[in-house]
């Protein structure tokens, strides 16, 4: 997570304010919860019951 932070901060063009890396944390997280609730669904919809 640091690390991202750190390739941010270091390339040019790119905002860096809390703000907006707070905006891609939620944003990420937002993305990780829907594709695991699609694999569950997946799955779900593969189950033979």
């Amino acid at each position: 997570m640091s690390r991202a932070i750190a390739v941010a901060s270091s390339t040019p063009g790119l905002p860096t304010s809390p703000n907006f890396l707070d905006e891609r944390r939620k944003l990420g997280h937002h993305a990780f919860r829907l594709a695991s609730f699609r694999r569950r669904e997946e799955v779900a919809g593969l189950d033979p019951v």
